[in-house]
């Protein structure tokens, strides 16, 4: 009575992906059972069996090897989906002093809310004190040298969208009608390349919503010598998540003092963790230096619905200093990229924004002396997600600083377009 040798081999490789490998299907290789009778099969009949299990080995293989490849690439960081950056466009008929004096006067002209809106008028005025501020300038309403209007709507509207997709195939509008910071220019001409890949087309209907900005700089007599417009269209209504970033990107074509340094709040020790839950988890930012979301949190795709992992607290060694680490994000004017220096020739580069570093100098709480704050960004499918936020040494910040100098002056040189008169 013969022995028989049960051979049972399977595998299975489930679907694993993020945004940009979504259409990915798993892969699955079942060998069948295979039931040899060792004593009765002939010799050719042996021979002919291993060829074949050694062809199921050699399939095995393959599709091991293409699972890790794919997980290496998961595990890496990516250039994010880009998304629209406001349009904006500036013009002015002279050059703001810096240091001058300047009334702010805030008008909201329409939102999907009913009721005044005088709360949130004064909410918006403080912002762009805020900015006006950090920029040296000073804000009162009497003695004035300029008189700054801030203008604002909200309309809501229902849009069918119809997505196409089409394999390897990308265009690019035309992003110099902004005269503002290279930082933002740059953000803006990338956010103006549209990049799409096969093969689907889905329509779909969302609630809209279009952000209009409007910021004018009068004269004490009264004449309008500086305006600002801008449009941003979002699938999300808070006036507020919005406002901070516009506002930034209208002031970026103003004088800057680079020795003033913001103040924020500082978190209590023991409040920490609250405040994590309730002001970070789930929250996206938006930054005038890129055309991204940032969030502080990663998903994964898992059946089409995204699912947090644990959430992570250890990326910082200072979470007193979360409301600088989210004012930076709001307002940096630069992001430094993570590459190589000698790849910044070409701020076009895709490659150049897998990484990107964001530094700033702030005061926190009531302390006296400023302190450095860093803030790493790494890149996945879909948006950058805080990777490290810290507070580090004078030491650490100005080899960063180096850096910044260095992106701010290849900027000023790719940006130099026409020789001088």
């Amino acid at each position: 009575m013969g022995k028989q040798l049960k051979i049972v081999s399977q595998n299975y490789l489930q679907r694993f992906s993020r945004n940009s490998l979504d259409k990915l299907k798993h892969f699955q290789d079942e060998i069948i059972i295979h039931k040899i009778d060792i004593f009765s099969v002939s010799p050719l009949e042996k021979k002919i069996q291993r060829k074949k299990w050694s062809e199921e080995i050699i399939k095995m293989k393959r599709y091991l090897y293409v699972m890790l490849y794919l997980l290496l690439i998961m595990g890496c960081s990516t250039v994010p989906k880009v998304v629209p950056h406001p349009w904006n466009k500036t013009l002015s008929d002279e050059e703001i002093i810096q240091g001058s004096t300047i009334a702010i006067e805030t008008t909201i002209l329409s939102t999907p809310l009913i009721g005044s809106q005088e709360l949130l008028e004064e909410e918006i005025a403080q912002k762009a004190k805020s900015l006006l501020e950090r920029r040296g300038f000073y804000i009162s309403n009497s003695n004035y040298q300029y008189k700054m209007k801030v203008l604002f709507s909200v309309e809501k509207q229902l849009e069918t969208i119809t997505t196409s997709m089409v394999q390897n195939s990308h265009y690019s509008g035309s992003g110099m009608t902004v005269k503002s910071g290279y930082g933002i220019t740059l953000a803006n001409l990338i956010s103006e390349t549209v990049q799409v890949s096969k093969s689907e087309v889905s329509t779909n209907q969302y609630d809209t919503y279009t952000y209009s900005f409007a910021c004018e700089i009068y004269t004490a007599s009264g004449k309008l010598i500086w305006k600002n417009d801008a449009i941003q269209k979002a699938y999300k209504f808070n006036v507020l998540d919005y406002i901070t970033p516009m506002l930034q990107i209208a002031f970026s074509s103003l004088p800057k003092d680079e020795n003033i340094y913001p103040r924020v709040p500082k978190i209590k020790e023991t409040q920490v963790k609250n405040f994590l839950s309730v002001k970070v988890y789930q929250t996206y930012l938006r930054c005038p230096a890129l055309p991204n979301l940032i969030c502080f949190e990663d998903y994964w795709l898992d059946d089409y619905e995204y699912k947090p992992h644990k959430f992570k607290q250890n990326y910082s060694k200072n979470p007193q200093a979360f409301m600088a680490y989210i004012d930076l994000l709001q307002t940096a004017e630069f992001a430094i990229p993570g590459s190589k220096i000698k790849k910044w020739d070409n701020p076009l580069d895709m490659n150049n924004w897998r990484t990107v570093y964001l530094i700033g100098k702030y005061y926190l709480g009531n302390d006296q002396n400023p302190v450095n704050i860093v803030v790493k960004l790494k890149g996945t499918p879909s948006f950058y997600v805080v990777s490290k936020c810290n507070i580090v040494t004078d030491e650490e910040y100005n080899s960063y600083y180096q850096k910044y100098n260095l992106w701010v002056n290849k900027l000023t040189v790719f940006f130099d377009f026409f020789e001088k008169g």
